[in-house]
């Protein structure tokens, strides 16, 4: 096997395709580099190495297609196989170098974070993980890349094969999530580009490297059947067949398995995916059944959901099963939302969360589980960071503690309150279709350029409260206060919780709606609340001036891959006057 392995890597360094496609491999990636981390100002690196890992798609069929059915159409495959040389010792040969040259191409990708390190610190597990999971990857299609040039002995149509049945297996998470329900999950169950994205965020799995590994071995088992056809007698043909069905049940049996008992490492900067000490206390100690629901299809939710999918299955195995989480779509369960809020008191809309006891409810929308910013340039919001776990444990606590928020809707005010009684204050002039510009309170996290009132009426703060918005006139319009442990927010508008403000101003719904969450989310959280920091995706921004950002892209875009290319290029010339 060593020297067939040696063999097969001297000719790969000896072909001119194998710069061409190195050249155009790091040339891209140099592009996405330059463009997202140098002149974006961005450390992060994680969208980078899933660019890369997409880029396989492309590469390695055109780098596996000659590797068996070039053999087979020039007759060298029959001197292999009547060589005293096993079949599994040929596979493994050919595997390896070009798992080799694979290796070798990444290795030059170590530029990019060697670049960034001049400027700013990494962080050493994420990029071990990232380049781990590429190289997993990477094993799996050279072996998926290996069998299709097994069937064949026309390159062209093992590059073909290879490359569709790639593609399908990369589309097939967008596939599911349209479909929803199991096939979702059965589909990114399959997919090794799902697998990598995990990876690409700084998960790194146990189940994960199982089914890379089990992946590459289950089509080298193919492949080891199927250039060994020649050398099979007729009477072992069953015998084979029997084989391959019992070596592909064992493996999805051991995929299976894992998968019910996932074991995961979070390698990302600052632990991103892991649960806090505060959270693993607060569930530990819970003293009644909270549920969760997802109303929405969980194979077919926002991709933003998925970690938020993963934060609650931590729940549930940390809580003692006192934590159950269940998804219910509304759009096949039509009375779902007024089976729980048959009074619309909590206002539930598909794609929310419910946190309840049984008896309180707290509800969480996007606005709750993400950070937002306002990008003025855009007019839109994006995100920039999570807050699902103090949302959820925040609310949690509150049930566990004392029922949680409530709301109350007057004639012309609204009022969210946390325990206690309080007597509101006297209403004066309205002012319709006002639009207020409000700074961020230091009780409301307000991460918003403004919301909307309609027909807000101003009133006399109470004392000692913060006034949120006030009017023309100097007046508050919004207040928030604190009393003996109790939290209250008034806003002078009847309308501020009715479905009229959706209907009658859609332009102003979501800032409102933002306000809303926002002032329910810190009544909720009433004296005391769960030490929970929200996670910033942001990783941080790269110092770096723009002409040294330009002179180390000029680098890696145009110096390295020219240099790969001129490499070829010699090659090929070399062997042209051979």
């Amino acid at each position: 096997m060593r020297a067939l392995f040696k063999h097969e890597l001297r000719a790969y360094l000896n072909s001119p395709a194998a710069y061409a496609v190195t050249g155009l491999f790091l040339a891209i990636s140099a592009v996405y580099y330059t463009l997202d981390n140098l002149r974006g100002r961005n450390v992060d690196l994680s969208a980078l190495y899933s660019t890369m890992g997409t880029l396989f798609l492309f590469i390695v069929p055109i780098m596996t297609s000659r590797i068996i059915a070039e053999e087979k159409r020039s007759g060298v495959q029959m001197l292999l196989l009547t060589a005293p040389i096993k079949i599994e010792g040929i596979v493994a040969g050919k595997f390896f170098a070009i798992l080799t040259l694979i290796t070798l191409m990444l290795a030059l990708t170590l530029l990019f974070p060697l670049f960034l390190l001049l400027f700013t610190p990494l962080h050493p597990l994420s990029l071990i993980g990232n380049y781990a999971g590429l190289l997993l990857l990477g094993a799996s299609i050279c072996a998926f890349g290996l069998f299709a040039s097994s069937l064949t002995e026309n390159q062209v149509i093992a590059a073909i094969i290879s490359f569709v049945t790639l593609l399908l297996l990369l589309i097939m998470r967008p596939i599911g999530a349209a479909m929803g329900g199991n096939a979702a999950k059965a589909l990114a169950f399959i997919s090794p580009f799902s697998r990598c994205d995990e990876i690409a965020r700084g998960i790194f799995s146990l189940q994960s490297v199982l089914y890379f590994l089990s992946f590459a071995f289950g089509f080298l088992f193919l492949t080891v059947y199927a250039v060994g056809e020649g050398r099979q007698k007729s009477g072992k043909n069953a015998y084979a067949a029997l084989s391959i069905a019992s070596i592909l049940a064992i493996i999805v049996l051991v995929n299976l398995i894992a998968g019910l008992y996932p074991v995961k490492a979070d390698l990302s900067a600052g632990r991103r995916y892991s649960v806090g000490g505060a959270t693993k206390e607060l569930l530990t100690e819970l003293d009644r059944n909270i549920t969760i629901y997802g109303l929405f299809d969980d194979g077919k939710g926002d991709a933003d959901y998925i970690e938020v999918r993963e934060l609650l299955e931590k729940y549930e195995k940390l809580s003692n099963k006192r934590v159950k989480v269940e998804y219910i779509d509304p759009d096949r369960d039509l009375n779902v939302i007024a089976r729980l809020d048959p009074d619309n008191e909590y206002g539930l809309r598909k794609n929310d969360f419910f946190v309840t006891d049984n008896k309180n409810g707290i509800k969480l929308g996007y606005q709750n589980l993400f950070l937002m910013e306002y990008d003025v340039k855009t007019s839109a919001w994006f995100k920039t960071g999570s807050g699902a776990e103090k949302a959820f444990s925040g609310a949690i606590q509150t049930l566990a503690g004392s029922g949680g928020a409530s709301a109350h809707t007057g004639d012309g005010y609204t009022l969210l309150s946390y325990g206690g009684e309080t007597v509101l204050p006297q209403f004066g002039k309205t002012y319709s279709n006002l639009t207020l510009e409000v700074e961020e309170s230091e009780i409301i996290p307000l991460e918003f350029y403004g919301f909307y009132l309609p027909a807000a009426k101003e009133f006399d703060a109470p004392p000692g409260s913060v006034v949120l918005a006030q009017s023309p006139g100097g007046k508050a319009l919004a207040a928030a206060w604190e009393t003996d442990g109790a939290r209250y927010v008034l806003i002078g508008s009847g309308d501020f919780l009715s479905d009229a403000v959706k209907i009658n101003h859609p332009a102003n719904y979501p800032t409102n709606q933002y306000f809303q969450d926002s002032a329910l989310e810190w009544v909720g959280a009433a004296a005391t609340s769960v030490a929970v920091e929200v996670k910033d995706y942001r990783a941080g921004e790269l110092q770096i001036p723009r002409y040294k950002a330009n002179y180390i892209g000029f680098l890696t875009i145009i110096v390295a891959p020219f240099a790969i290319f001129l490499r070829g290029l010699i090659v090929w010339r070399r062997r042209r006057y051979l």
